[in-house]
C-alpha cells in the first residue's frame, strides 16, 4: 500500500498560507491594540469655550472615473488656562455612487461662543472627541442671540 504524502509544492503552499495568515493576524492585533488603547484611555473633562469652527473638504481620486469627497468638521476650543486646541468633531464622505455619513451630529450643535465642558481622550498626538456638554444658560443665550441676529435684532447681554 502506498502512503499518501503531500507533494513538495503543496507543502510549500501550506507553509506560505500559514505564514501569511500569522503575519496578517499580527498586523491586525497591533492595529487593534493601538485603537483600543486610544479608546480605553481616560476621559478628560475641561471647561472650554468654542472660538472657531471650520469644515475642510478633500477630494481623493480612486481610479480614473471615481472619487471620494471627504468633509472633516473641526472646532477650536479655548480652555480656562488660555490654551487653545483644534479637535476634529465629525467627518463624512461621499463618492459618485453613495453617500456615507460618519457624523455624530455633535458639530451641528456647536456654535462659536458656546461654553461648557469638553470631554475628550488624549494619547500622544491623537485626540479623540467624545462630547461637548453645553452650559445650559450660556447655550440657551447663544441660541437666542443667533435667532435674534437672523432677524436683525439686538443681542441679549
Amino acid at each position: 500500500m502506498k502512503s499518501k504524502r503531500a507533494e513538495p509544492n503543496q507543502t510549500k503552499l501550506v507553509y506560505f498560507l500559514v505564514a501569511f495568515g500569522a503575519i496578517f493576524l499580527i498586523i491586525g492585533l497591533v492595529f487593534f491594540l493601538i485603537e483600543s488603547n486610544l479608546l480605553n484611555s481616560p476621559h478628560i473633562y475641561q471647561q472650554a469655550e468654542v472660538i472657531n469652527t471650520r469644515v475642510r473638504q478633500e477630494r481623493e481620486a480612486h481610479g480614473v472615473t471615481n472619487y471620494i469627497i471627504r468633509r472633516c468638521y473641526f472646532a477650536t476650543f479655548r480652555f480656562s488656562d488660555g490654551t487653545e486646541q483644534e479637535i476634529r468633531i465629525d467627518f463624512s464622505s461621499r463618492d459618485r455612487y453613495q453617500y456615507r455619513v460618519h457624523r455624530t451630529g455633535a458639530y451641528a450643535s456647536i456654535n462659536i461662543g458656546d461654553r461648557g465642558t469638553l470631554v475628550f481622550q488624549q494619547r500622544g498626538n491623537n485626540t479623540n472627541f467624545v462630547r461637548f456638554e453645553h452650559d445650559t444658560t450660556a447655550h440657551l443665550l447663544s441660541q437666542a442671540n443667533s435667532f435674534l441676529a437672523l432677524r436683525g435684532l439686538a443681542p441679549i447681554n
